[in-house]
């Protein structure tokens, strides 16, 4: 069996998958090569293995005819923290410079390929903190920490972005399906999101278990201009989506131009405890308090807790609602107040008819 690469170079690549297989010292070699690399799906179902890889050359392309790969924990340690702790590649895929003085790789396409996070490996499927980085096709299964994770951690912007998740499938994780810690035009389209907080969770974290949960770790990290469109997120142990906008260093600078629009988001929060339980729940907000927020054309139904969920400090975001049904969450339809007495102006019919809802 060969792997195709650009170029028409041909590396010889493995086998049939037997016990004891390991395939990270060719596949971390040829990613440190860059260019296009085509897994071809194994026989007889079987699948690669390896540890976390790097990928952190500009243009990467990855791509398969729907093979699988089996993480087998954290690969090498490469960069280290700003407070001087390692990090390792602790995902399948880790998008990121390998060394604290180059920039974000960026470029990098990632497609058609079943990741798969074996219970006790303690891992995330990708974590991407590069530039004009495209997820697409991607089956993210067994049990991640995060299915995707987004963020700047020490990237040398304090972002990521542009970045693009699209028509994957997500089924099962400890923490989030998707996890947007820092980013900067960020759109997750397309996407079915499921059994977060429920599948195979022996050691799970302690929540929030949603669907999409934006969350910047410190107030310095953005979460600006993220769209959130046509998923269908179902089934999730916490909410929906989670708009968490609160940090321990205070309120982040940045977080606005969020929208969700036509979205399912049904029959999440199935399970309780410490956090937030609905199917689209907003804390904080923008620390001016001039963050906006769209939803339009959401379905958001048959959910633990309210449909539009907070807590007891509310939030300070301007937010537009159009076009969304609301109904037969558990709790009641929303916790937001009138948010026409909010100062808050409806969509723009831009934005309406784009979603077709007039």
């Amino acid at each position: 069996m060969a792997l195709a690469v650009a170029g028409l170079i041909a590396v010889p690549g493995p086998g049939r998958a037997a016990s004891g297989r390991d395939d990270t010292t060719w596949l971390q070699a040829r990613l440190d090569r860059g260019g296009t690399i085509f897994l071809p799906k194994l026989k007889g179902g079987d699948c690669y293995q390896t540890r976390g890889l790097w990928v952190s050359h500009n243009g990467t392309r990855i791509s398969s005819n729907g093979a699988c790969i089996v993480y087998l924990g954290p690969g090498p340690t490469r960069l280290q923290s700003s407070d001087g702790d390692p990090i390792a590649s602790n995902a399948i895929f880790i998008v990121n410079r390998s060394t604290g003085k180059a920039t974000p790789p960026h470029g990098i396409v990632i497609s058609d390929l079943t990741l798969i996070v074996p219970v006790g490996t303690d891992g995330y499927g990708v974590i991407v903190a590069g530039t004009h980085v495209s997820l697409v096709d991607l089956d993210v299964d067994g049990v991640p920490t995060d299915g995707i994770t987004i963020t700047g951690r020490n990237n040398g912007l304090g972002y990521a972005g542009p970045v693009m998740v699209r028509n994957s499938l997500i089924r099962g994780a400890k923490r989030n399906g998707i996890s947007v810690i820092a980013g900067r035009d960020v759109t997750i389209a397309g996407n079915t999101i499921t059994g977060v907080g429920l599948v195979g969770i022996q050691d799970p974290e302690l929540g929030p278990w949603a669907g999409i949960d934006l969350e910047p770790d410190v107030a310095s990290y953005p979460i600006d201009r993220v769209t959130m469109s046509g998923n269908t997120i179902v089934g999730n142990g916490g909410p929906g989506v989670l708009i968490a906008l609160v940090t321990a260093s205070g309120l982040p600078r940045v977080a606005s131009q969020i929208t969700l629009a036509a979205n399912t988001i049904a029959f999440n929060s199935v399970t309780t405890g410490e956090f937030l339980r609905g199917g689209v729940c907003l804390q904080g907000g923008q620390s001016d308090g001039q963050g906006t927020l769209r939803l339009i054309a959401n379905e958001i139904a048959h959910n633990g807790g309210y449909g539009l969920c907070s807590d007891a400090a509310g939030f300070d975001m301007r937010v537009a609602l159009a076009c969304n049904r609301l109904h037969d969450n558990t709790d009641g339809e929303s916790q937001w107040g009138d948010i026409a007495s909010s100062g808050s102006a409806v969509a723009d019919d831009a934005a309406r008819g784009a979603v077709g809802c007039g």
